[in-house]
């Protein structure tokens, strides 16, 4: 069974990233974890939590499997941001899937398809919950939170999220 015990911390070190949303370097803590599980392979989980930003941003830069999925989802990245109404973080859970060979994500809205992973690790929050002025994107779906440095969980919840949906 995969769990957090699988998700190794490798490296922990200040740097510098390019952020995409913010157009522009930042600086923070980098954190690498890997992890190995037989289904879905050897995977580098990159978290990257910044000094000025009030958010954390988890991707896998790299990974043992040369799929063309596995491409795909080095490139995708799941941001946890500060809860407008106490310290901790939250992530929309966004469930991976695949549609002619390309990577999707399906917010969840119903509680009965939220992963049992996430009840078990995190608190669950509807986003309007965490946020004062919410998106209609996400308006009445549910959100994983954790607190501000709970990395691990974080990125865990990456790897529930994008990965084992699309490789298991």
């Amino acid at each position: 069974m995969f769990d957090l015990s699988n998700i190794i911390e490798i490296e922990r070190k200040s740097g510098q990233w390019h952020d995409v949303s913010e157009k522009k370097q930042v600086s923070g803590l980098i954190i690498d974890y890997s992890i190995s599980y037989s289904n879905i392979g050897n995977w580098l989980i990159q978290v990257k939590a910044a000094i000025t930003l009030p958010k954390v941003v988890i991707s896998a830069p790299w990974s043992s499997k040369t799929y063309n999925i596995s491409n795909q989802l080095k490139s995708k990245s799941v941001i946890f941001q500060k809860s407008d109404f106490n310290e901790n973080y939250y992530n929309p859970i966004g469930i991976g899937y695949l549609k002619e060979e390309r990577f999707h994500i399906s917010y969840i809205s119903e509680e009965k398809e939220i992963p049992s992973e996430f009840l078990k690790y995190f608190q669950i929050k509807k986003y309007q919950d965490v946020k004062q002025k919410y998106s209609p994107k996400f308006n009445n779906k549910f959100v994983c939170v954790c607190g501000a440095t709970d990395y691990q969980k974080m990125a865990y919840s990456f790897i529930i999220q994008r990965i084992f949906p699309v490789l298991e």
